[in-house]
This record gives structure tokens, sequence and C-alpha cells, in this order.
């Protein structure tokens, strides 16, 4: 979903035929603040509604080592809402947990909504 107004007389709501959803690795510096601060610095505070998805995801390898990933999930309060995401949650836990297998065939999100 995106949200387009230039040259329209108002704003709607765009649910594209596909979208790709940004993912940004972020090199954490071992001697700065927090992991989770830098990420979220990363991301910045500005996402661009006209854009679709209006979710993005930043990831991180763990300055200590250990082979351990950090994730930071945005999503736009424009489109989140809590079917969603536990859909969402769902399907990501699935993949951790090595059981992708068992997760139905993906709906498209026009369908969906």
């Amino acid at each position: 979903t995106a949200f387009v107004w230039e040259g329209l007389r108002e704003p709607v709501q765009v649910v594209v035929r596909q979208a790709v959803l940004p993912v940004t690795e972020v090199l954490i510096d071992p001697q700065g603040s927090d992991v989770a601060a830098q990420l979220t610095a990363a991301a910045g505070p500005v996402m661009d509604i006209g854009r679709a998805p209006l979710m993005d995801v930043y990831t991180a390898a763990e300055p200590a080592g250990g082979g351990r990933w950090l994730a930071l999930l945005r999503m736009h309060h424009l489109v989140h809402d809590h079917t969603t995401h536990d859909v969402l949650l769902g399907e990501m836990g699935a993949f951790l947990s090595g059981r992708e297998d068992s997760l139905p065939e993906p709906l498209p999100f026009r369908n969906f909504v």
C-alpha cells in the first residue's frame, strides 16, 4: 500500500501489484551506543508514504559475534493493524524455527485487504 495525492483532488490509498520490502544492513559501531539505538538512528524518523510497502527492515550483525543478527521492522501507522501484524509475526516465527513449509500459500495483499 502507498498513498498518492499529487495531481489528484484528494489523497487515495493504492495497493500496488508488487512491492519489494526494503532491507538495509547497518554496520554497528561496537564502541557506539547500544545496537537498538544504532538501528533506530539508521532507520530515521521519516517514511515516504508514497512508496509501497509502508514497511521496511534494518538488520545488523551483533557486534559481540556469535553469529546473531538483529532486525528492526518498521511499519507505518497508516497501514499497521493487528491482523496483519499478527500474520507477519507468525510467518517470521515459522521461518526462524524452520517451519516455513507449514505456511499456507501467500495471498496477494489486494485479496487480503
